[in-house]
């Protein structure tokens, strides 16, 4: 595999070669600080852009597609700490296995998906049909009883944690004139293409010379820190009769932690209280005392938020939480520390078997110089009394429980 990272008209293209893939993959990244407005019209962007363009409607767009063996497009919205991304992604066919000007005709039509979308009058033409979908999907959504226990549980812990921003409220007053704004704001925001594939490099920046992107800004405050260590007991309860099972959510918040915490200790941690079947939460909560249909843990690195999810029976809430924060006060041992590794260790050697976890490798690389070698040694380096440490900076926040009959 190797690695170039060249500055084409001021923006960052990360040249992958590899014949790893039969495919090759090329994702157009905009990184933005993280507000409740963007959050909500790169929903609707996310959807507009890859529906239609100006010179291919819905029906063209899906042939052209198809004329190019099939090559799929794929928008993507995630949260990383105080930033947004916003993610293009196209996947075709190695010109190897398909016609020797592929390559060519799909720089085309990325130029044509990402700058010529389907406006008039700075007005999107699909814009009240995307809408319409989009307000259906948030309806669904209080069927999803997760959806709705993780969002108060977040809301509850911290209102102004970006992860917030994910659940919006307001998308019935959005205009068309919003999203047009929207859209010009992305085009205008720090850029990354992450081309990854068997390719001629040389000839891709001669197609990359026609795109027209002007911001090369560097964001460098990703990570979102909490001004208080206070201790918290909210408690969230929400009925609704369609649901027969209950859903519930602890959050925990993450103060103070080094750098070598954060990244390497409590992923090590959230894996040995509930990342895995190894771990406390699955084998104990789930398994031994059979409190919960399922039991497990995430850290959410870049937003210092820890949480704890679980299916259960209402009627087993109280007697499921106290077991929980029993485990989570439990020792930890080195079989527990070393299943962990090894679980992570796994995951690193993984790295280049997929598009995406390469694109988070070089991303990752870019802002916070994280070398795989380097990744090796730290997670190597983690000790029981590292993992001890993590214990003493969970601030507990908050229960949130959304259950029916």
């Amino acid at each position: 595999m190797e690695y170039n990272n060249i500055k084409v008209n001021n923006y960052n293209v990360h040249f992958i070669k590899t014949k790893n893939f039969r495919d090759n993959y090329i994702s157009i990244r905009f990184t933005n600080e993280m507000t409740k407005d963007r959050i909500k019209y790169f929903k609707f962007l996310k959807e507009l852009l890859v529906k239609s363009t100006k010179k291919y409607n819905k029906k063209d767009l899906t042939i052209q597609k198809e004329n190019l063996y099939n090559l799929l497009i794929k928008s993507n919205i995630n949260v990383v700490g105080n930033n947004c991304i916003f993610d293009i992604n196209f996947k075709f066919l190695n010109s190897k296995y398909s016609k020797k000007d592929i390559d060519k005709k799909v720089f085309e039509l990325i130029n044509e998906v990402v700058f010529n979308p389907n406006v008039i009058n700075n007005q999107f033409l699909d814009f009240d049909e995307v809408k319409s979908q989009i307000i259906e999907d948030e309806i669904k959504q209080f069927e999803n009883k997760e959806y709705l226990s993780l969002k108060e549980c977040i809301k509850k812990t911290d209102i102004n944690n970006p992860m917030n921003f994910l659940y919006s409220d307001d998308i019935i007053n959005t205009t068309n004139k919003d999203i047009f704004d929207a859209y010009k704001e992305l085009i205008d925001s720090s850029v990354d293409i992450f081309i990854i594939g068997n390719i001629d490099i040389e000839l891709y920046k001669g197609y990359l010379k026609n795109f027209d992107f002007k911001n090369d800004k560097t964001y460098k405050d990703f990570v979102y820190k909490y001004n208080n260590n206070l201790n918290e007991n909210n408690i969230i309860e929400v009925k609704n009769d369609i649901f027969k099972q209950a859903s519930l959510f602890l959050s925990y918040k993450l103060n103070e932690l080094s750098d070598f915490e954060r990244f390497y200790v409590v992923k090590l941690f959230s894996i040995i209280i509930g990342g895995s079947p190894d771990s406390k939460l699955f084998k104990n909560v789930r398994e031994k005392y059979s409190l919960a249909y399922y039991c497990n843990s995430n850290v959410y690195t870049y937003n210092s938020l820890f949480l704890i999810r679980s299916g259960i029976d209402y009627i087993n809430k109280n007697k499921c939480v106290k077991l929980i924060k029993k485990e989570l006060n439990n020792k930890i041992t080195n079989k527990e520390l070393g299943i962990s590794k090894k679980i992570v260790f796994s995951k690193i050697e993984n790295t280049f078997n997929s598009f995406s976890s390469i694109i988070e490798y070089y991303y990752e690389l870019k802002y916070f110089n994280f070398l795989l070698e380097d990744t090796y040694k730290n997670f190597n380096k983690v000790t029981i009394q590292d993992i001890e440490n993590i214990r003493k900076k969970l601030v507990y926040s908050t229960m949130a429980v959304v259950y029916g009959n």
